[in-house]
């Protein structure tokens, strides 16, 4: 029985990184008609839906495996398209507002903001159900309700925003326009701009993974702050080539370390040691990236051409790397690493210690789900070379660092299949 190993990381204290190969990532196209695809946003009934701009029409797929036109009274399509905590569902038009749906989007009646040009361009919502979307045009400005969407009050008018990322860690709300960024609490709204950053003037989105605020800048630059946007650092930096727009920009950070982010004009980038270093895995999507959407372990892009599937499990790994320690960000350099290869694997798998005079006194251990040893080992040798056959069958195993101290350092997953 041939025997494949896939290499995963599970949250760590330190930075891990797996390389893969280059035509790796086999893209499906999902999507049946030529159309420019916006957001897509799951229903409560587990359907999915998508906007798109040029036909003005909304496609809906039962499974992620195919998009297909449907009915609707949605004249005109922009950006904005999410879900409230209740399962209601805020579709924003080019011309005529925001308009909801109760009934997973088979009927929509008009919500707020219709007007000259005023197209809705992004939704979200907080833990406790407040609502915010972004309206452009006549009546531009960034809207809030606190009772489900009966009613609106334009908070900040005058802007068109193109971004507007809540962080319930901190009972904040950001938004970004034109460069820049501006900060306020979620239950009692009062804008301030965050300024005196070298990404002012940058900025095309911001996300937030628990306390953690990280804004994305049009030159690659990622800036992190850990205590509510007061403080900064620059974090990394994706080796764009280009200029993106300050829309079409999109980004999902997991707390497994595997990030994606799809900027205007760029195409889409991976992380798999929490935004550290990124690889481009744009091969064999077409158009221009709009946004991305994530429904595990389905990874979906839209572009201005299709929507474009990609299954996390079937990404290929040549070599997983076990980074210990980050030197400096730009470029990363590591106090040392440790390779587990090849994968996939028919008999065996080797393991390479890294930079022994780094890691005097550690030891690797790998385990099964039940905590039995398959493998315990000093770090004093270069290379291990392990035996599949003699693990306990096909499932989980754990891959764990400890230092000389026998602190644990990292810990990675692998599954025997």
């Amino acid at each position: 029985m041939k025997k494949i190993i896939l290499l995963l990381a599970i949250g760590a204290s330190l930075t891990t990184q797996t390389l893969f190969a280059q035509d790796s990532f086999n893209w499906q196209q999902i999507s049946t008609a030529n159309d420019s695809y916006t957001r897509i946003v799951k229903t409560n009934d587990g359907q999915f839906l998508c906007g798109a701009q040029f036909n003005s029409i909304l496609y809906r797929s039962t499974d992620l495996s195919s998009f297909v036109p449907q009915q609707s009274n949605l004249n005109s399509h922009n950006l904005a398209f999410g879900k409230d905590n209740n399962g209601g569902l805020y579709f924003g038009t080019g011309n005529n507002g925001l308009f909801k749906s109760i009934d997973n989007g088979n009927n929509w009646i008009y919500n707020v903001a219709a007007g000259f040009g005023c197209g809705a361009l992004d939704f979200t919502c907080d833990a406790n159900n407040k609502l915010f979307v972004s309206i452009g045009g006549f009546l531009r400005g960034l809207y809030v309700s606190s009772d489900n969407g009966t009613t609106w009050s334009n908070s900040y008018s005058g802007i068109d925003f193109s971004d507007i990322e809540v962080n319930n860690a901190n009972n904040l709300v950001l938004i970004t326009s034109g460069g820049y960024i501006w900060s306020s609490p979620t239950q009692n709204i009062s804008w301030n701009e965050i300024t005196g950053q070298s990404f002012n003037n940058n900025v095309v989105m911001v996300k937030s993974l628990g306390n953690d605020i990280f804004v994305f800048t049009n030159n690659g630059s990622i800036y992190k702050s850990t205590n509510g946007g007061i403080n900064w650092i620059l974090y990394s930096q994706i080796p764009i080539l280009g200029v993106p727009s300050n829309y079409l920009n999109d980004a999902i950070i997991k707390n497994d370390g595997i990030w994606y982010v799809g900027l205007d004009s760029q195409g889409v980038w991976r992380s798999v040691d929490y935004g550290i270093t990124w690889q481009n895995i744009n091969q064999g999507i077409t158009g221009n990236f709009r946004y991305l959407f994530y429904d595990m372990p389905n990874v979906v892009v839209t572009t201005s051409t299709g929507i474009f599937k990609l299954l996390e499990a079937e990404i290929g790994c040549n070599t997983l790397v076990i980074n210990t320690g980050v030197l400096s960000l730009n470029p990363p350099t590591y106090f040392s690493s440790i390779t587990i290869y090849p994968n996939p694997a028919n008999d065996q798998v080797t393991i390479d210690c890294g930079n022994l005079a780094n890691v005097t006194g550690w030891s690797i251990k790998i385990t099964n789900m039940l905590g039995q040893e398959v493998f315990n080992a000093p770090m004093n040798t270069q290379q291990y070379v392990v035996p599949l056959n003699s693990w306990t069958g096909q499932g989980v195993y754990f891959v764990r660092i400890y230092d000389a101290s026998n602190n644990l350092v990292n810990t990675k997953k692998i599954i025997l299949q």
